[in-house]
């Protein structure tokens, strides 16, 4: 078992992944959009292996907006579907 990634809510997508390859060395990924959501991200990865995803979403439900910046998960690998499924049934 192992962490995956860390995901973040950031209000300022392009801003952020530029701070986190500039200052940490991570290696970004392409943009991800999902246009019927308005959802966009980036996965950055670390030298060692450390991944974040940064995430940017105006709004969680329609006409309603929160704020949602900052940790927003963290992905625990398991290795494989079978385990996962194992793990929901315990």
């Amino acid at each position: 078992m192992r962490i995956d990634h860390v995901a973040i809510y950031t209000p300022a997508l392009e801003k952020s992944r530029h701070f986190y390859c500039r200052y940490f060395g991570f290696v970004s990924g392409e943009k991800y959009i999902n246009p019927n959501k308005g959802f966009e991200s980036y996965f950055l990865s670390g030298k060692e292996g450390a991944r974040l995803e940064l995430m940017f979403l105006p709004v969680l439900e329609a006409g309603e907006k929160r704020n949602i910046w900052g940790l927003a998960h963290i992905a625990i690998g398991v290795g494989s579907e079978g385990k996962v499924i194992e793990l929901t049934q315990q």
